[in-house]
């Protein structure tokens, strides 16, 4: 609370002292969370066109904890009806379902709820209201937790709205973007080569819209090139038809003539900009270059600075998981696997220092040797393994 406070972030600070106001008063009214039964608690709240639907779930006696959901789009439906077409899409597979689910009193489908979930199930299942405080209690916790997780989504919005209404400015875009799109490279030495697409947006990060692209061997490092080949699949893949309204691109001034003539071959109108670490590679020291614009930096502690390293960051972080499970695939078919004396440990240790298979077949004794401490005998016996299997 303090934080943003201090950072004049008033919206931010002030959830956060309603945060541990609400915290306070979960400690001066200790609460029992346990429950007899297998059993779910719902609760819904909503403002505007989206409705959070939270959960508290209780199998076997255990409290399995609360999770928000969010529906959208829903300001022309009764809670009666969202919650109901909710329930039956949340129920899949439906052996998940427990024989108690309890709704709001405000809820009056909790029949036509029941008969259809006991019509999917072939079992009894019971829809109640609460009977008793202890019910009432845990119905208005998951009610109230709720409405904490739908005033931060709120404020996330407001607050990402704000940050790609301050890009639209720095990048002179015609309208704020709706859809982003994070371009980043990954590979060692050339290797498992990796390129990602992040999709971001007013709502945040659309994880399910990610995509990976896995590098053509020949292409052996070139990060150019691997650009190119990206976007030339990007654009002309089963997605072609999703056109951004702004891409990032991890990358300095020879990615720009790249991308552009990218664009300009598929005949597709998208505006970029390249974003560089400084001349130490650090974070805070960006340059950004655009096609007929002068390359230029941002203030380190702005909004949009922070947000851009943000998505930088994400498209990193997503292209070095997305390499590590190549690598790790390669090292589990690895005809490294077939020496003794070599477990994960050296393997990892091997293909992470020289990159690849080939690269360890053309390395000396000594260059082995110094990975992962492995004695002369054992980087002898690596060396004419796999060069007899070459």
């Amino acid at each position: 609370m303090e934080k943003y406070s201090n950072e004049q972030n008033y919206e931010l600070a002030a959830l956060y002292r309603d945060r541990v106001g609400f915290l306070k008063q979960i400690q001066m009214q200790p609460m029992d969370f346990s429950f007899e039964k297998d059993a779910d608690f719902f609760g819904i709240v909503r403002e505007g066109d989206l409705a959070c639907i939270g959960v508290l779930s209780f199998r076997g006696k255990d409290n399995c904890g609360s999770t928000p959901y969010f529906v959208e789009n829903c300001s022309d439906y009764p809670n009666d009806e969202i919650l109901s077409t909710f329930l039956i899409n949340f129920y899949n597979p439906v052996d998940t379902i427990p024989a108690q689910i309890y709704i709001p009193d405000s809820i009056t489908d909790k029949e036509i709820i029941e008969q259809a979930l006991c019509g999917a199930t072939k079992k009894s299942i019971k829809v109640l209201h609460a009977k008793n405080s202890k019910e009432r209690d845990l119905l208005k916790f998951v009610y109230d937790n709720s409405q904490h997780s739908l005033e931060q989504k709120l404020i996330d919005y407001k607050s990402n709205l704000e940050k790609l209404k301050e890009l639209s400015k720095v990048f002179s875009l015609p309208n704020t973007p709706k859809r982003i799109e994070v371009y980043d490279n990954s590979h060692i030495s050339g290797n498992q080569q990796v390129g990602v697409m992040v999709v971001a947006g007013q709502k945040g990060f659309s994880k399910s819209e990610y995509r990976k692209f896995t590098i053509k061997e020949e292409i052996s490092g070139d990060d150019y090139k691997m650009m190119r080949e990206v976007l030339t699949r990007r654009f002309f893949g089963k997605i072609k038809d999703i056109i951004p309204d702004f891409l990032l691109i991890d990358g300095g001034p020879g990615h720009v003539s790249i991308v552009q003539n990218v664009l300009e071959i598929l005949n597709i109108n998208v505006p970029f900009a390249c974003m560089a670490k400084g001349p130490y590679r650090n974070a805070g020291n960006e340059r950004f270059y655009m096609p007929n614009r002068e390359e230029f930096t941002l203030a380190n502690d702005s909004k949009v600075m922070l947000y851009l390293q943000l998505l930088r960051n994400e498209a990193h972080r997503f292209a070095a998981a997305s390499h590590r499970k190549k690598r790790d695939k390669q090292f589990f078919v690895s005809p490294l696997s077939k020496i003794t004396g070599i477990g994960n440990k050296r393997k990892n240790a091997l293909m992470s220092h020289f990159g690849s298979v080939e690269n360890i077949s053309k390395a000396s004794l000594a260059e082995i040797q110094n990975v992962a401490r492995i004695s002369k005998g054992l980087a002898e016996a690596i060396l004419q393994h796999l060069n007899d299997k070459k």
